[in-house]
């Protein structure tokens, strides 16, 4: 289970705890349970600031929201110390559909969480660098808090280095980020790959313009269009091959393998399946370019593997992730058989 997946359950749990108050507790005087509904809001929004717009994290809002807005008239009279004889019936009843509500959207969490890398149980090492700049006048590592981040790069890598096999650059699909595809990525670090993964949301990164293209609603509006508005999203689509020729190149500049380095780039849907295609400057390296779209049998191609790191979003899109077990190791395998 995820980190994600954890604070979730644990918001849901808080919020199960503040509607249940209502079947044990008989005399609540001053019911100062009533408070917990604002900091639980809070950490729903921040989540949602953490980890980008999500079904999960938009699901974990709403709830927290309602659960503020009816505990609203109890936070006041907290405030004011009135005390509080016993709990009317239409508050029991709202809190118990509650109580039921958030058992199971918590039970549809367990039963649907998302495939967990295990990244120190594999001894993987996975680092973070954040950036700010733009893919025409370069950039630099972002040191100070108030420096807008832009561009993050994650690298995972294998602790032992004595099965090296080459450097592999990897750009997420637009209707996705590097977590979807961690468990790939992890699995490639522990064959002997040195996996970097990068993101840009730079301002001459353009997808769809505005807000939309910023990093917590980017992902979240690529896929609303694609599923829902196939004629914004193919507008979208126009600017792809631009974008993840602009991404690699940018990748490669920042990152900087040795020359002796086998560098590999790897994406989804890509739209530059030819070697003729790379930039001048790096076809002196040995490279090979691989589409993981390419794979028979990937029934979720250009969301990423959702059927087993993100299950919700593979249900609401008509998928069923039971048939899913081994997805990502078979891309896996895909991608290496393909570097071979």
């Amino acid at each position: 289970m995820t980190y994600q997946t954890l604070s979730e359950l644990v918001l849901l749990f808080m919020m199960a705890l503040v509607n249940a108050r209502v079947l044990f507790i008989k005399n609540p005087r001053q019911d100062s349970l009533s408070m917990i509904p604002i900091p639980i809001f809070l950490f729903a929004l921040l989540s949602i600031l953490a980890n980008g717009v999500t079904i999960q994290e938009l699901i974990v809002f709403i709830l927290s929201f309602f659960v503020l807005l009816w505990n609203t008239r109890a936070i006041l009279r907290l405030k004011e110390n009135l005390i509080v004889d016993s709990y009317n019936i239409l508050f029991i009843l709202i809190s118990i559909f509650n109580l039921i509500l958030i058992l199971l959207t918590a039970a549809l969490f367990i039963i649907y969480r998302p495939l967990d890398a295990n990244l120190r149980k594999r001894e993987i090492n996975k680092t973070l660098v954040s950036y700010q700049g733009s893919l025409k006048d370069g950039f630099s590592a972002v040191t100070k808090i108030d420096q807008i981040k832009d561009t993050f790069i994650y690298n995972y890598r294998g602790k032992s280095t004595e099965n090296f096999k080459g450097t592999i650059f990897f750009i997420p699909n637009e209707c996705a980020d590097t977590l979807i595809y961690e468990p790939v990525l992890a699995q490639l670090a522990e064959d002997g790959y040195n996996v970097y993964s990068a993101e840009f949301y730079t301002s001459d990164i353009r997808w769809l313009g505005g807000i939309r293209d910023k990093k917590i609603f980017r992902t979240f509006f690529m896929c609303f269009y694609k599923t829902i508005s196939p004629s914004r999203f193919y507008t979208a689509e126009l600017n792809k091959k631009l974008n993840l020729e602009k991404s690699f190149t940018s990748l490669s500049s920042i990152v900087s393998p040795s020359e002796n380095d086998n560098v590999y780039w790897v994406g989804e849907e890509l739209t530059f399946p030819n070697i003729e295609e790379v930039p001048d400057s790096l076809k002196t390296r040995p490279k090979t370019i691989i589409d993981i779209a390419s794979m028979t049998g990937y029934n979720t191609k250009g969301y990423g593997p959702i059927e087993e790191t993100n299950p919700i979003l593979a249900l609401v899109l008509g998928h069923t992730p039971q048939n899913a077990k081994g997805i990502c190791a078979k891309i896996t395998k895909y991608i290496e058989e393909e570097l071979r």
